[in-house]
C-alpha cells in the first residue's frame, strides 16, 4: 500500500485531520489495546503531527512530535505512534519512525 507522509503543527491541521487523528488514536489505544486514558492531554497544541495517508486520503499511520520540555525536561519526544490494522505487517512502522525522527530533528532545530 502506498502511504504519503506529511508533518504539520497543530495550527495547520484541518478539522478533518484532527478528527481522523483522534479517531485513529482511540481505535488503536482505547478499543484495540483496551487502554483507556485521557488522550486529549493538552500536548497536541505544541506538537507537530505526522500523518501517513493512503491513496484514498485515509489516515493509516500517525505519530506526535513534541518539542523539548513538553513531556521531558531537556528532551524532545515522539509519542502516540500508531499504524492502523490495515497496514500492520507491511513495514510502515519503520517508515513512520524514520520519517518522524527526521522531522523531529528538523523541528527541533527550527522551532526552538
Amino acid at each position: 500500500m502506498q502511504i504519503t507522509y506529511s508533518c504539520l503543527p497543530f495550527s495547520k491541521l484541518t478539522n478533518a485531520d484532527l478528527y481522523d487523528i483522534m479517531k485513529a488514536r482511540q481505535e488503536v489505544f482505547v478499543v484495540e489495546q483496551n487502554c483507556p486514558y485521557l488522550d486529549a492531554d493538552g500536548k497536541d497544541l505544541y506538537a507537530h503531527h505526522v500523518m501517513g495517508k493512503d491513496t484514498n486520503g485515509q489516515l493509516q499511520c500517525y505519530s506526535r512530535l513534541l518539542p523539548e520540555g513538553v513531556s521531558y525536561p531537556g528532551f524532545t519526544s515522539i509519542g502516540r505512534v500508531i499504524n492502523t490494522a490495515l497496514v500492520r505487517g507491511q513495514g510502515q512502522g519503520k517508515t513512520l519512525m524514520q520519517y518522524s525522527i527526521a522531522k523531529l530533528r528538523i523541528y527541533t532545530l527550527t522551532c526552538q
